[in-house]
């Protein structure tokens, strides 16, 4: 085996490890905010969510953080705001 073949398998580890953790943090709900603080979904007001899912979808090229997408569609949808 290279040395590419040993990065490249870090990085795919690395991937799936990343994305299991965001997946894992959707399903808890706990939102982690630019100032570091933590908030439930449950606990974000209607803007603060949209703006959020629109903050992801520019920001995020890989749809790592779809699973927050979806988490945050689905408290909207809870709410009858979707």
């Amino acid at each position: 085996m290279s040395m590419y073949d040993d990065i490249r398998d870090e990085i795919v580890i690395d991937d799936l490890v990343t994305r299991q953790q965001v997946e894992l943090n959707a399903m808890r709900g706990f939102w982690k905010m630019r100032d570091g603080k933590k908030i439930h979904v449950s606990d974000m007001s209607e803007s603060h969510i949209r703006n959020t899912i629109k903050f992801i979808q520019k920001v995020d090229h890989t749809d790592l953080y779809l699973p927050w997408i979806t988490r945050f569609e689905n408290e909207l949808r809870e709410r009858g705001l979707e």
